[in-house]
Formats: C-alpha cells, structure tokens, sequence
C-alpha cells in the first residue's frame, strides 16, 4: 500500500501507538517502510500488511482512515501494489473485476501497465467510503488470484512485498509511474 507522506507519522503515532492499535485490533503484521525504500513514488510511504485475509482487511480498512481522515467528504487517491502475478486475476476477464468494483462502489479504477520489480500499481479515486470498499474488493480478487495459481492451496504470504523497487521498465525523471 501506498500512502501520502505526510500522513505516515499519524499512521505511526506517538511512540507507535497507531501502529501497535491497528496491530493488535486487526492480528495483521504493519509496518512502514522509511521513504528512502520506495525511490520511484518520493511523496508517498510504503505500507505492508501481512497476515490473513480477514486481518488485512481490517488493517488496510484502518490505515485507510487514519491516512484520509481530514479527506473523507473529497476525492481521495488511493495506490496499491499488488504481485504481477496476480495483476489478471485483479482485472479480471476482460476487465470485468475492475468494472465491477467501478460500477460497485463508485470509484475510478485502473491497473497499470507497468512492472515494478515484480509489481503491479493499482490506483482508485473516490469518496473514501467508497476506496474502502473497492479496497476489500481488491484483496478478496488478490487473494483468489493468489490461491488459483497456488493450486486452490491459500498462501499464507502478503499482497504485497518489500521494497526497493528496481523497475524493468525505464521512466523519464519527471514521469509518474
């Protein structure tokens, strides 16, 4: 997960207490990375849920609203990084998962073309109860991606993996990924 910079310290909070709350209300494993491990997004921290699926979600659902707290009536932007593994299993048939959760939850929705060291970006725009719930959506299609290339078996490992990023793709300095 991707999110602002300047709301890394309230996710953190004073001594990690944010942290250590989200932790222990969801069972789920957060930790967030320093700015230096993501290079290719300079205004935004890295963020990595691990545990189940049901944890992930509370977790993911609370540093949601910490994150966008003070944007919940605006437009909020929210970026996930998901294994390219999975990036089909995401979209869907004929980007059927991603008109869904479109047409769902009322939000703007798009998978990127590009791999990031073996990720893909996925980025939403909408009211923030709207992102969470496009969110859930998401990590339920990771997750089912996840187990069919499995073998039906659920891996027990994270969405999304540890940075830093060294893309395959070259992008121009200025150029947004």
């Amino acid at each position: 997960l991707l999110v602002p910079a300047r709301v890394a310290g309230a996710i953190i909070g004073k001594q990690c207490s944010m942290l250590k709350l989200i932790r222990e209300s969801s069972g789920a494993q957060l930790e967030v990375l320093p700015q230096a491990h993501a290079p290719l997004w300079p205004n935004d921290r890295v963020v990595i849920l691990k545990g189940n699926l049901a944890g992930r979600k509370v977790a993911l659902e609370m540093v949601l609203s910490v994150a966008f707290q003070s944007e919940e009536q605006q437009t909020v932007a929210f970026k996930l990084l998901i294994s390219s593994h999975m990036a089909g299993g995401v979209i869907g048939r004929q980007g059927g998962n991603l008109k869904a959760m479109r047409e769902r939850c009322n939000v703007g929705v798009q998978m990127g073309r590009y791999d990031y060291a073996g990720e893909r970006l996925v980025t939403a725009n909408g009211p923030l109860h709207s992102i969470v719930s496009g969110a859930m959506m998401l990590l339920d299609h990771a997750e089912s991606a996840s187990a069919w290339k499995s073998g039906g078996q659920v891996r027990r490992e994270p969405v999304t993996t540890p940075f830093p990023l060294k893309p395959s793709t070259q992008l121009h300095h200025n150029q947004q990924p």
